[in-house]
């Protein structure tokens, strides 16, 4: 708790339960940091991340994770693969600027809102959740993306969208300045 960390690289923690809050990460590398543990929980809040990449598959369990009130800059995020399958985890309030995500697939009940997404991109990008609600996304490029689930009520300015797909339900988002827009499969399951 209010931490600072810096210049370093973080790798293979066997804990079960993580808190974060409160601290500040400036260029930490954040390297297969959970190795897996059967009911492992993160809870990140209030924390700030400053040019720090991530990379993590979290040993292949299901992890509850819960995130509020968090700033990333400048951030890396690549070959992440997530499995939320215990409850429903949250990301909620976060701010992303100029931020990259590559490699990304999210699965399980996990809600995605309030997120406020400026600059940077996504690309190759899996997410089988349970809702994408109420993030304003902007001067961002969504490529190689499907989203199976809810995609409601969020706010898209200046996004360029390449071969993007949402499958599931779509109602409420609005589009400002964009360019193309995704394909859009309606599926109440």
């Amino acid at each position: 708790e209010n931490q600072k960390i810096e210049n370093c690289s973080i790798t293979g923690i066997q804990c079960k339960n993580f808190d974060f809050k409160g601290c500040q990460f400036h260029n930490v590398i954040f390297d297969s940091v959970f190795k897996g543990n059967k009911g492992q929980s993160l809870n990140i809040e209030e924390c700030e991340f400053k040019n720090c990449k991530f990379s993590d598959k979290f040993g292949g369990f299901s992890v509850f994770l819960t995130a509020f009130n968090n700033v990333f800059f400048e951030c890396q995020f690549e070959n992440i693969v997530y499995h939320g399958y215990m409850e429903q985890s949250e990301v909620q309030d976060i701010k992303f600027i100029n931020c990259t995500f590559k490699d990304i697939v999210l699965l399980g009940d996990l809600s995605l809102s309030g997120m406020e997404i400026s600059g940077g991109s996504i690309k190759k990008c899996y997410y089988e959740g349970h809702i994408i609600y109420e993030n304003p996304i902007t001067d961002f490029v969504m490529e190689d993306v499907v989203i199976r689930g809810n995609f409601t009520d969020n706010i898209l300015k200046n996004v360029s969208f390449r071969n993007v797909m949402v499958v599931g339900i779509d109602s409420g988002n609005v589009f400002i300045d964009c360019t193309d827009c995704y394909k859009f499969i309606y599926d109440r399951n």
